[in-house]
């Protein structure tokens, strides 16, 4: 078995997430953090045929790099890497050690759902960058509904906003989301919010959602 790039692209973006990895027979990887705040489902192109747990994924994906386009060769206990002359033994982790989800997230039901392309979530972080804000709330103001890069405890604080959609319904509100739980793939994203303070980030163009958590901070007042 070879990986692909969008494999290991998704592996690289898991392990930003959780450094443990378990994976399940078939053709889907799971992860979410410690935290319990973050959530990720990708559909990949390989299958596996056998249950395996990778304690630090970033180590293996190290290991994967020290050899050129390798072949993956699966045993009960270990990974072998080899290309040309050269192998690697990866061996797999218990998965009594390793923190993984056991369950599906259980979606509530969804206020409202937005398009957020790759262009905006690049603002999203140099706006947090240059402006020092580690919060991106998400607010109806009229017509419009904007994300601002702010401070929520600090109403006189420098802000970035940007209009995303229009706003036709009646409630109020101001979601919030950690903008360090925003560890996704590059791209655009259809996202559906939650009242009961959870996001859901389906990318456009990759078999990829992730699960984000919103503060407890945040308001929707129908």
């Amino acid at each position: 078995m070879k990986l692909s790039q969008q494999t290991l692209a998704i592996l690289k973006n898991f392990s930003q997430i959780n450094a443990n990895l378990m994976v399940r027979k078939g053709n889907q990887l799971k992860t979410m953090a410690n935290a319990t705040n973050i959530f990720a489902s990708a559909d990949i192109e390989e299958t596996f045929d056998q249950d395996f747990g990778i304690y630090d994924l970033n180590e293996f994906l190290s290991a994967y790099s020290l050899l050129d386009d390798p072949d993956l060769t699966f045993d009960s206990s270990a990974v072998v890497l080899s290309s040309g002359k050269s192998k690697i033994t990866y061996r797999f982790a218990d998965e009594s050690v390793l923190a993984f989800p056991t369950k599906n997230v259980n979606m509530p039901p969804v206020e409202f759902t937005l398009d957020i392309t790759r262009e905006i979530l690049g603002s999203i972080s140099k706006a947090a960058s240059a402006l020092g804000h580690a919060i991106c709330s998400v607010t109806n103001e009229g017509k419009n509904i904007v994300l601002n890069v702010r401070d929520p405890k600090n109403p006189t604080a420098n802000t970035f906003s940007t209009v995303v959609a229009e706003w036709t319904g009646s409630a109020d509100f101001d979601l919030q989301i950690p903008i360090a739980n925003l560890k996704v793939l590059p791209g655009d994203y259809t996202v559906s919010f939650c009242a009961k303070a959870i996001s859901k980030w389906e990318h456009n163009s990759l078999p990829i959602n992730y699960f984000i958590a919103l503060e407890q901070t945040s308001t929707f007042n129908k």
